[in-house]
């Protein structure tokens, strides 16, 4: 029973894995059969050639890197250790000179002998100068002078012997007794004609022949200067600095060069040293910090920098070579199946075009093939559909024609009333017969709203239109009415819809001029600029409102047939409507206007949109 319900529990198991296996390859090839075919050729070269070959070129460089790493700080250790070893060259002479001093006998008699008078003691000194100058010194050496104090009041300072009572305020000399050490090194600073001088004097406690009743101490002053100038020829490839419990003693980038004062330590942030180690000096602990340059720092940079050639190798190996063969093996799959894509999707927007690529014997070949004989068939299937087509575009053409001569015939009643009303009210006023001038201006207006076959004219005729109206308001508004046309040589024989321009000239006049009583300016000028051609109607009238200014544009962008119904004033949008059915949204309408001040409407038509008449040129 029990082996019969393990065998179930093992079939069961392995059922469900091979469920799982099956569902997972399921949605794996769902993915893929999803995915365009570039792109599988992207995921497979991914997986099968570059990411083996980035790993193995990861752990490769990861191997390089960290045996430069061990080699760079085998390199650092060993200049830790060099520079102990200096320090230890150091003290090595400076206690050994001391210890010459020290276990001169001779000495301790010259030193603890009471001298009578002054000439006493210059001949005693004279007789034991040599024992004294056993310690050799000097700009070569690490001791740059030796001193020796003693409590003896008959001695005479000078000639490194010096009394005791001379030293005892001294910061060297309360730090040695208060220590009760028998030797020890201690920083200070000399003056010295104006130019300080840091010391490291070794102090050792002169006490060899067991004569306590006298206080001797030797002082070695080191040459800083000659050991500051050892640190930085053995390295100057690292910046290196010893320091005491409370100062730098020595730096090889300390810019005063041994003037002026200790550096605190508590104005130095080492914790950003990249190696330190400790050194003893006679009981007394001194820290080691080094900051190796650029070329001991260990990073990728340097790692390639070093093995460049051979990294150079291994990227035209592993990388450029399986990215070429990749790169031309997609090329030849891809292109093809894109360019048949592409004509498929012709297909479906009904342009049936045979694709013209060299023949080839593969699957994709064979797939061209076949697409251009079906192209072929179904190209000679289309005739009646083409033909009902392009009934369908001419009716759309006739509706668009209708829609304008409908606009035409909005525009027309509004100049006539306009201008008849202007001879009236002028005639009204002046009891004047001057009717024939505007009699001509209004011939010449009827003329050009009553020919209805144009439905372009040139820029020129346009203005000429403009320029009669104008006259015909300055009847109307006498003195009060002035204008100004400038138009660029480059723009006459542009080609705009017709009655257009003077519909925003008549918005100026009537809403600009007649709301005023001060005399005002219309200006209409024309250019060429940055690949438009700009038309700009300026008054100096009424102006304008923001608020008003903003909806008047949002209609001239936006408006349509349908915004024209149960309009009284139609003129603007009317003019814009047919602006825009001529040379479609890209055309461009800005109104600059302030109250009281007047008002600029700008028109930018791009040049690729409009025509010229022969002779004309759409070179700006």
């Amino acid at each position: 029973m029990n082996r019969r319900t393990k065998t179930s529990s093992a079939r069961s198991l392995k059922s469900r894995i091979s469920d799982l296996a099956s569902r997972f390859s399921l949605s794996v090839t769902l993915y893929l059969d999803n995915l365009k075919l570039r792109n599988k050729m992207i995921l497979m070269s991914v997986i099968c050639v570059l990411l083996p070959i980035v790993a193995t070129n990861t752990i490769f460089f990861s191997m390089m890197y960290y045996a430069e790493k061990d080699r760079q700080q085998n390199e650092i250790n060993n200049t830790l250790k060099s520079v102990e070893s200096t320090l230890n060259n150091m003290i090595r002479y400076m206690t050994g000179a001391a210890a010459n001093l020290y276990t001169t006998k001779e000495l301790y008699s010259f030193l603890d002998e009471e001298y009578e008078n002054g000439y006493d003691y210059l001949i005693a000194y004279k007789d034991n100068s040599s024992l004294f100058h056993k310690v050799t010194f000097g700009n070569n050496t690490y001791i740059s002078n030796a001193q020796i104090y003693c409590d003896n009041d008959s001695l005479v300072t000078g000639g490194g012997i010096y009394r005791l009572d001379t030293a005892r305020d001294t910061d060297w000399y309360k730090r040695f007794v208060l220590s009760g050490s028998k030797m020890a090194f201690y920083p200070s600073l000399e003056s010295k004609s104006d130019v300080d001088k840091r010391e490291l004097s070794l102090l050792c406690l002169m006490d060899y022949n067991f004569n306590t009743s006298r206080e001797r101490i030797i002082k070695l002053n080191m040459n800083y200067n000659y050991f500051t100038r050892v640190l930085n020829q053995q390295y100057y490839n690292a910046d290196i600095y010893i320091c005491d419990s409370e100062r730098v003693l020595f730096s090889t980038a300390d810019p005063n060069k041994g003037t002026k004062t200790f550096i605190a330590l508590e104005e130095m942030d080492f914790s950003d040293a990249r190696y330190s180690t400790e050194y003893d000096v006679f009981g007394e602990t001194w820290n080691i910090y080094l900051y190796p340059d650029r070329n001991m720092r260990i990073n990728a940079i340097s790692v390639l920098t070093r093995h460049g050639e051979l990294f150079a190798l291994l990227v035209l190996i592993n990388m450029l070579l399986p990215a070429a063969a990749i790169y031309f093996i997609d090329r030849s799959i891809t292109r093809r199946i894109i360019v048949l894509s592409d004509h498929l999707q012709m297909v479906k927007n009904e342009k049936y075009v045979q694709m013209d690529i060299d023949p080839s014997s593969d699957e994709i070949g064979e797939l061209v093939q076949n697409y251009n004989h079906m192209v072929a068939q179904i190209d000679n299937m289309t005739g009646v559909v083409f033909k009902e087509k392009i009934m369908r575009q001419e009716y759309e053409l006739a509706k668009q024609r209708a829609e304008l001569q409908a606009l035409y015939s909005q525009i027309n009643p509004h100049f006539i009333f306009n201008a008849l009303e202007s001879i009236r009210m002028r005639s009204l006023l002046k009891h004047e017969t001057e009717t024939a001038k505007v009699i001509e201006h209004m011939a010449v207006l009827m003329r050009k709203s009553t020919d209805w076959w144009d439905d372009y004219v040139t820029l020129a005729d346009e203005v000429s239109f403009v320029e009669a109206y104008l006259k015909l308001q300055q009847y109307r508004f006498g003195d009060r009415l002035n204008y100004k046309i400038s138009i660029c040589d480059a723009c006459p024989n542009y080609l705009l819809p017709k009655l257009t321009l003077v519909t925003f000239v008549e918005n100026a006049c009537v809403h600009g001029v007649e709301s005023v009583s001060h005399d005002c300016m219309v200006l209409i000028s024309a250019e060429i600029e940055d690949g438009f051609l700009i038309i700009r109607v300026e008054d100096t009238g009424i102006g304008m409102k923001p608020s008003d200014r903003d909806n008047i544009l949002k209609e001239m962008r936006e408006g349509n047939m349908e915004s024209l119904r149960g309009r009284r004033s139609v003129g603007i949008l009317n003019a814009c409507l047919r602006l825009r059915k001529h040379f479609g949204d890209d055309i461009v309408f800005e109104i600059d206007s302030e109250p009281n001040m007047g008002t600029c409407i700008t028109i930018k038509i791009p040049l690729d949109r409009i025509r010229q008449t022969e002779g004309g040129s759409n070179d700006a």
